[in-house]
């Protein structure tokens, strides 16, 4: 989540959008985790977990790459390295 975080901080105000979706814990829980991290992402929740279920989620976290038509171009399963991993996939959406 740190590496999401510099990514974020970097180009939010350059056309990305990010969004973190939690399955499962209460917002109470997730702010109280975002806050002792230090993260702002905006987070969605999926609290039946039907959206996890609509797009194959099989393991947290899972990482999707949609581009600016709404067309999923790459999808990760796992946690990132660092920010440059994260950098390598956003080429596959944006320049």
């Amino acid at each position: 989540m740190p590496f999401l975080q510099q990514v974020y901080n970097d180009r939010s105000g350059k056309g990305l959008v990010f969004l973190a979706i939690d399955t499962g814990e209460s917002p109470a829980k997730v702010k109280e985790f975002f806050t002792s991290k230090g993260l702002s992402l905006p987070v969605l929740f999926d609290f039946t977990g039907s959206t996890s279920d609509k797009y194959g989620v099989s393991a947290i976290p899972t990482t999707f790459f949609i581009d600016g038509n709404g067309v999923i171009k790459q999808k990760m399963v796992g946690a990132f390295p660092s920010t440059r991993a994260i950098e390598v996939q956003l080429r596959t959406i944006m320049p």
